[in-house]
């Protein structure tokens, strides 16, 4: 899992600074406004999401396949005292996180 985090990391520096190095900058985007701002940054630039989102989709799937487990192994998720399981919380709000 750390070394797909750290995949991650690299493949987004690695388009950031490909973006950079082939955009340019301005202080002044708008005459009168002064603020740094990056110009001639190419349309292709979503690409910078895709490692986001092929991490994202490598945790929803762990959180799937643990819930898919734990309801496996168990036939009733409700403790005797009629309280939800830690366990149980966790796994739904790690699958209701990536589905909202």
């Amino acid at each position: 899992m750390g070394s797909a985090f750290v995949a991650e990391i690299l493949a987004m520096t690695a388009i950031l600074i490909t973006a950079n190095l082939t955009s340019g900058s301005t202080n002044e985007p708008i005459p009168g406004l002064k603020f740094c701002t990056n110009t001639g940054v190419t349309n292709s630039f979503y690409v910078f999401w895709v490692p986001v989102l092929c991490f994202e989709c490598i945790l929803c799937s762990l959180a799937i396949w643990a819930g898919v487990r734990r309801s496996r192994n168990t036939t009733n998720p409700i403790s005797v005292s009629n309280k939800i399981r830690l366990l149980d919380v966790l796994i739904k709000g790690n699958v209701g996180y990536f589905l909202v």
